[in-house]
């Protein structure tokens, strides 16, 4: 039962998250502008971001990490829930709300280390890794999906009884 496509969807799901977590990627990363007119570089990652100042601030963020890795935990823990899927739904579900933390979170971290340093960004910076958390919101939407499936397929098993 475990090697049902859900499974290995939600096992990527919680790979993906928990790769982004522990390797610091960047999420952002451009040019932007002090209130002085000075150009500066950025660079924004899931645990730390960098403004290049003449020494450049290092500033640590938890809130990305620790949204990313409740998503991966509610995944892992989907996956050994597979003998009551009315559960697993249930928290395959709830994994969605998790995953919207985490892009609220990506989509508001500009916003507040360009409102503490007094910094506009120039450019938007997109980086390849917030495709990645598109992937998981669509890797955990099939899973979702495929736990349906299982479920209307026991239930039109229970009326032929």
């Amino acid at each position: 039962m475990i090697q049902r496509k859900q499974s290995i969807y939600l096992f990527l799901v919680s790979l993906i998250c928990l790769a982004m977590t522990f390797t610091d990627i960047n999420l952002y990363k451009g040019k932007a502008l002090t209130k002085d007119g000075i150009s500066i570089d950025y660079k924004i990652n899931t645990n730390t971001s960098t403004l290049g100042f003449a020494s450049p601030v290092t500033t640590s963020k938890f809130e990305i990490p620790i949204s990313i890795t409740l998503v991966a935990l509610l995944s892992i823990a989907s996956i050994f829930f597979y003998g009551n899927l009315n559960r697993q739904l249930t928290l395959v579900t709830s994994n969605f709300g998790a995953i919207t933390i985490v892009l609220i979170n990506v989509y508001l971290i500009k916003g507040r280390i360009g409102g503490t340093n007094g910094i506009t960004f120039q450019d938007l910076g997109l980086n390849w890794s917030i495709f990645l958390l598109l992937g998981v919101l669509i890797l955990n939407f099939l899973a979702a999906r495929g736990i349906k499936k299982d479920l209307d397929l026991l239930a039109s098993a229970d009326r032929l009884r």
